[in-house]
Order: C-alpha cells, then structure tokens, then sequence
C-alpha cells in the first residue's frame, strides 16, 4: 500500500463568535473551509496513513481556539493519527493547554519546541521542526532546533525523511513574505547537506501551493484550508486576501516513483452565516 500523507495548513481557527484577524474578501470563514477539507479528504478514495496540520492552527493563540479546533478534528481523529506543526499565529502554552497529551508523547515534557518525528512506514520517516518564535512572525531556528535536527537526522539514517516547518526556507520576491521566511536558511541548507537522506521539505505559512528548493532537495508549500493570498512583488506591498479558492496537500509514496505531491483546491465551502 501506498504512504499517504495529508497536510492541512494555516486553519486559522479564531475565537467564538469572531472572525480570523485576516481581511475577509471571500466569505469562507476558517472553521467552514476546515470543516470543507477535512469532508473532502475523507470522501477521497485514498488509505491515509496520517494528517499533518502544518502551522497556524489558530488564529490568536488563545487556550480557547485550540479547543474548537480539537473538537472540529474529531471526525479526523477518528480516521488517521494527526501530527501538529507549529507556526506564528500559535502559541506553546496555548497548544500545551489542550494538546499537552501530544506535546508529551512526541516531543517530551521537558521540550522546549514542538519538534520531533515519526516513522511513516516502508523505510520512510516524518520529521517535524518548530519554527516558531513567540511575539513575531519571523521563523527563527535557533542553535537549540538545528542541533536537534541535526541528531534526528542521524538518526535516521537509512530511511528516507520528508522534514516539515511552518515558516517556508525560501523568498520569492514579495517582501511581506519574504521578512518572515526562515532567517537562518542558510545554516539549514548546511545541515541538510549532511544529510541526503531528507527527500523534501514541505511547509505552510505561504497560502498557496509553491515549488521551490533547498540544498537540492525539493521544497513544496500547501495551500491554506482557509484563504489564499494574491500574488504581488509591488515593492511594500500588503498581501491581501485573494478570492481563489482554500485547498490542502497531499503526499504519496510508492515503491515504484518514490514521493508524489499533489495539491486539492476546495472550490465550494459554505459561506459564512
């Protein structure tokens, strides 16, 4: 059988009663086009193996978002193992509030980052690496992240490791993105070049689907499941929110073609009422 990997990025569930801090043009609200995704993925005739949820979770970082949010993953729970990835929207002690259960079981209790990994199956390895650093959007991997990438990877040599972020280790030419792109993406490179094992990066925070590449491995961004973001290299320009539709990623491996990407957009979410 196939490895099936679903990745739901930037939810940006927000508060009861409130709208995610996001200018609205389209209508969605973040909970419909979770709700939308997840519906979609399950209708799908694919075996998943497990869902990551790449970043940007909630909205505010507040204990009471991650509740909605668990309960909204419920119908996912119950279908495959989710594995969490934290971006600048969120917060640690946010998280740890209602999801201290999968804090201490992958990363530890005495972790400071939410980053650790998992074997997917068939040689195969998930490794999950927390960019996030709290008051800012920026994402930062400090000395502390890349040492203990640097020993995951060790460790998992002879198998092949597809390494998940939040913040994406590339620019592209719009400058409100690109500020918050991972400042120290050049001392990963150099961690990753130590490491041919690592197949593919792949990451949120971008809003939209994106190829691009890092010490020769391949790097893909998913679409956000709430709204995408127009696409302007105007000098200052403020990203709005774009009326293209939400969608989600997915990644297969199979023994014959190795790692596939692939991108679903959600053209119908319901509107907000």
């Amino acid at each position: 059988m196939p490895i099936s990997l679903l990745q739901l990025s930037d939810l940006h569930i927000p508060p009861p009663g409130t709208r995610a801090q996001s200018a609205l043009k389209n209508g969605r609200s973040p909970t419909d086009g979770l709700q939308a995704a997840i519906t979609y993925a399950l209708s799908m005739r694919v075996q998943w193996t497990a869902a990551l949820l790449s970043g940007d979770l909630v909205d505010r970082g507040s204990a009471e978002e991650y509740r909605l949010l668990r309960q909204a993953l419920a119908p996912l729970e119950k279908r495959m193992p989710l594995y969490f990835c934290l971006g600048n929207h969120d917060s640690r002690n946010g998280f740890r509030a209602v999801f201290n259960d999968f804090w201490s079981a992958h990363a530890g209790d005495d972790s400071s980052f939410l980053q650790y990994q998992v074997p997917l199956g068939q040689g195969q390895r998930l490794v999950v690496l927390d960019t996030l650093w709290e008051g800012s959007d920026v994402g930062r991997l400090c000395s502390e992240r890349l040492d203990w990438l640097e020993t995951a990877l060790h460790s998992a040599r002879g198998e092949q490791v597809i390494l998940a972020l939040h913040h994406p280790p590339f620019v592209f030419g719009n400058t409100i993105f690109d500020a918050m792109a991972v400042k120290e993406r050049a001392e990963l490179a150099k961690v990753l070049a130590r490491h041919p094992q690592v197949e593919r990066l792949i990451c949120g925070h971008l809003h939209r689907t994106m190829l691009a590449s890092l010490a020769g491995r391949p790097v893909i961004s998913a679409p956000s499941t709430f709204h995408a973001y127009g696409m302007d290299h105007a000098e200052d320009h403020r990203s709005g929110v774009d009326n293209e539709a939400p969608g989600f990623a997915f990644h297969q491996w199979q023994q014959d073609c190795g790692w596939l990407s692939h991108t679903v957009s959600l053209r119908q979410v319901r509107s907000v009422h």
